[in-house]
């Protein structure tokens, strides 16, 4: 959407429109193959080429929708997922850099969980 606000549409299987609730006013549709092709060109972008960078825009956008106090937990909720990596790891080192990205993906995943209320799914493309 091309705003922040909260929006109902409406959907029927087969049709290529879907209508606003509040103001019926058709759109257009985008198929699963369409977002498919979507995300497969934002993948191919350079800044997607980086796992480090790609996680730490991914953290930053989180944080932008989170609530002010969330968004000043945010170290907070990095020590612990740092804390938990450390218990899994079983003290297993890994490179700072893959350790910054990690900490960037989850911390955005719990964020987005706890305080927007969504699941946030990161995939490798192939």
């Amino acid at each position: 959407m091309p705003d922040d606000k909260a929006y109902s549409l409406a959907y029927k299987p087969g049709l290529a429109t879907r209508y606003f609730c509040s103001k019926p006013k058709p759109t257009k549709v985008q198929t699963f193959d369409d977002l498919a092709a979507l995300f497969k060109e934002q993948f191919a972008e350079k800044r997607f080429a980086e796992v480090g960078e790609a996680a730490r825009e991914m953290r930053e956008n989180v944080l932008e929708l989170a609530s002010p106090s969330m968004r000043q937990a945010e170290q907070l909720i990095a020590e612990r997922v740092g804390a938990r990596r450390i218990q899994i790891l079983d003290g297993a080192a890994r490179p700072p850099e893959e350790e910054r990205a990690v900490t960037d993906i989850l911390g955005a995943r719990e964020i987005a969980r706890v305080d927007l209320g969504v699941d946030l799914l990161v995939a490798q493309p192939r």
